[in-house]
């Protein structure tokens, strides 16, 4: 895959009347900063979307909005986006903090790449696959026949991929580990992926940034759904004013 025609998908689309968040405005910043100049960055919304998938796959995208809890919702566009284009998902509360190193290696030499934990569960939020992937095919079917699926069932989001998987061998799917990568941060610091060990890592000053820099390596994901109202509400420059640990990367990394 050349470098001028790798990309990185994402799906961003609030009401009218919602601000974006400071940090997911602030995640955006990051990749511009470190991608950029590697990857096509394209933000995709309902208005775009027809551009890179086809009528056939997606007939309807407000009754699919309809039909899906928004994190589900996006990990179909996730799939319906690759299969048709190949390249790199993100979910937009995602943080790179340097150029994509070791990993990029393995984007080269299978169908689907995804992070996981130690229970080999699949982590939301990042999916790469190359265009007619095979898995994310026949993730597209199961996503369709799946729709009543509810989200207090699957609250991980990682329900329908991790029975996909089952079907596939590692020659189609390469799992990075998502502790020992610092995909998922306070997974990897305190053992435990966990709503409030995730407010108590980001939103207080208790850990050190020098321990974040020093275990991500170039990605982590951010988990808006469990993040305190209070810190969406936040302009970018009270944000950035703030002493909790989310705050000091972003004045770091920027």
């Amino acid at each position: 895959m050349h470098s001028k025609t790798k990309k990185i998908f994402t799906f961003l689309e609030f009401d009218e009347n919602v601000q974006m968040p400071a940090y997911i405005y602030l995640c955006l910043k990051t990749w511009q900063k470190y991608l950029k100049n590697d990857y096509k960055i394209v933000i995709l919304n309902s208005k775009n979307i027809e551009k890179f998938i086809s009528k056939s796959l997606l007939p309807d995208i407000s009754k699919l909005k309809q039909r899906y809890p928004f994190p589900r919702f996006c990990d179909y566009i996730a799939a319906l986006v690759l299969y048709e284009n190949g390249g790199i998902f993100l979910d937009a509360d995602t943080i790179i903090t340097e150029k994509f190193k070791d990993e990029e290696v393995l984007y080269y030499h299978c169908d689907t790449v995804l992070y996981s934990n130690s229970l080999f569960n699949v982590c939301p939020g990042f999916m790469k696959a190359n265009k007619g992937s095979l898995f994310m095919e026949e993730l597209i079917r199961r996503y369709r026949f799946d729709t009543h699926l509810p989200m207090a069932f699957d609250p991980h989001r990682n329900y329908i991929i991790n029975d996909v998987i089952k079907y596939f061998d590692k020659e189609h799917i390469t799992l990075i580990d998502s502790e020992k990568s610092g995909y998922c941060m306070e997974k990897a610091m305190y053992g435990v992926w966990d709503d409030y060990l995730y407010q108590n890592y980001y939103f207080s000053s208790l850990d050190s940034i020098e321990d974040f820099l020093k275990t991500t390596r170039g990605i982590t994901a951010l988990r808006n759904s469990v993040t305190n109202k209070r810190y969406k509400e936040m302009d970018v420059d009270e944000f950035l004013s703030m002493n909790f640990l989310l705050a000091k990367i972003f004045k770091v990394i920027l």
